[in-house]
């Protein structure tokens, strides 16, 4: 495995290449000549374009509908593991296009109609899967465009069009906003079939971890590679247990970050279900465990470095990235005299933190 480095700074924001691996149902054909009709996608696409900048990737997505057969739904890489699986999927309506629209795809990702600057860095066009789609990422951009008055909503925290979905994602604050945010969408002219209205979790336990921040922003270093991103945690645990518990390190690969911190996953609340969303890179360092007695409290502060961009880790899973969150540290319940120090895993409600909620706020 070929290793590079791309400097962050910040808390641990070191890209690692990696392979990816293959995934199912190829379009073939990438050489037809007259891919979207009568005209080139491309001029198609220059045409419509209001500037040469990223328009967001609603708006990029609805220009690629409009110049591509198929009906083009959105786009994304999912994720195989700890990397990218090979092949872009793409959703259509019209599975019978699939191979013209992937020759339509490649010709306007080359040169720069929509998505401008993504690819071969945020998408590979090489491997094209079809996925049907129930809408058109034109339908789903205009649906997200009605939607803009919901922004202010006290209940409405986030907006955003959602390609793995083929839908417009809304994430509300409480559950019992629900049925009146899903009749301001009806009565926006949104057809509630485009909408995926997402409410928080219900409420847990009492929770050994907890993030200091219900909110927290992606953010990306002045100068940084497209599709790297950037947040940070303040976490604290809290022995809950009448016995002594030891939670495990992470050593960042950064040299700057000179302090190990918990390791830990982050999980998105998805549909009922919690998923996997970010391992972070950790150095092999074996470090004996802390010894957290019950009642003792202990913070760290956690870098959090991720890419959706090819060829680089530690990726973040989810194509949408905007969502509710939860920390899962790794927590033991005795320790050995010999490395790794620790055994005996703890209950899994005694390693999560309540949600919190992550806002993506870069161009990919």
């Amino acid at each position: 495995m070929q290793v590079t480095r791309a400097r962050m700074g910040r808390g641990g924001r070191d890209l690692i290449a990696v392979g990816v691996a293959v995934a199912a149902m190829l379009i073939a054909g990438c050489d037809a000549q007259d891919p979207a009709g009568p005209e080139d996608p491309c001029d198609a696409a220059m045409a419509i374009r209001p500037s040469g900048s990223f328009l967001g990737s609603a708006a990029e997505s609805d220009i690629a509908a409009r110049v591509i057969p198929g009906g083009f739904g959105g786009m994304y890489h999912q994720a195989d593991g700890d990397r990218f699986a090979a092949g872009l999927i793409v959703r259509l309506k019209d599975m019978s296009k699939a191979t013209q629209a992937g020759a339509a795809l490649r010709r306007l990702l080359s040169c720069g109609g929509a998505f401008p600057g993504w690819n071969d860095v945020i998408v590979s066009p090489s491997e094209i899967h079809a996925q049907e789609a129930q809408f058109t990422a034109t339908e789903l951009y205009e649906a997200t465009r009605a939607l803009e008055p919901l922004r202010s909503d006290p209940d409405v925290w986030g907006i955003e069009f959602d390609p793995e979905a083929n839908r417009v994602w809304i994430g509300i604050l409480q559950a019992t906003a629900s049925v009146r945010i899903e009749a301001a969408v009806t009565g926006l002219g949104v057809a509630a079939e485009k909408v995926l209205i997402e409410p928080p979790p219900p409420a847990g336990g009492v929770e050994s971890f907890a993030v200091k921040d219900e909110e927290v922003s992606t953010s990306a270093e002045p100068g940084a590679p497209l599709g790297v991103m950037f947040f940070s945690l303040r976490v604290s645990y809290t022995n809950l247990q009448g016995a002594v518990r030891y939670p495990d390190w992470c050593v960042s690969p950064d040299p700057e970050v000179l302090t190990p911190f918990f390791l830990f996953a982050i999980e998105r609340w998805e549909r009922g279900t919690w998923r996997v969303a970010y391992h972070p890179i950790c150095t092999a360092v074996l470090l004996e465990p802390r010894t957290i007695q019950p009642g003792q409290v202990v913070t760290d502060s956690v870098p959090v470095p991720a890419v959706r961009r090819l060829g680089a880790a530690p990726i973040w899973r989810t194509p949408r990235v905007s969502g509710t969150y939860r920390f899962v540290g790794t927590v033991y319940r005795s320790r050995t005299v010999t490395p790794p120090f620790v055994a005996d895993p703890a209950a899994a409600n005694e390693r999560v933190s309540a949600p919190f909620r992550v806002r993506h706020t870069l161009p990919f």
